[in-house]
């Protein structure tokens, strides 16, 4: 589900429908909001304040909003037996690098 950005316009007219009688549970006045909440704010709001249909329209409420990208969930905390292993192919790696390090030219040409 596509989730927008809340822009001042949109801000304010979270809280003229939070403020209606009879409605289900309040908008969020900041952070996000999905296309489909916007639009049912945009039908509501005009079904109570038809004068305001500039106002409230479900276009004018988009405007300026922008696709909210949720931050990236933390790294899951690295095990003991991970980090054994990692610690074990690090020290074989070096021991292998050293090894063709010191290795005579003689040998290296054999392998």
């Amino acid at each position: 589900m596509v989730q927008l950005t809340l822009t001042p316009h949109l801000s304010h007219a979270i809280g003229v429908y939070n403020a209606l009688p009879n409605i289900g549970p309040p908008l969020p006045t900041c952070g996000h909001l999905s296309h489909q909440q916007i639009h049912e704010l945009s039908r509501a709001l005009l079904a109570a304040h038809p004068h305001k249909r500039q106002r409230y329209s479900f276009v004018r409420l988009l405007q300026g909003t922008e696709i909210f990208h949720a931050p990236a969930p933390a790294p899951a905390p690295k095990t003991a037996e991970y980090v054994a292993l990692m610690a074990r192919l690090r020290a074989e790696v070096e021991a292998a690098s050293y090894a063709a390090l010191v290795a005579s030219p003689a040998e290296a040409e054999e392998d």
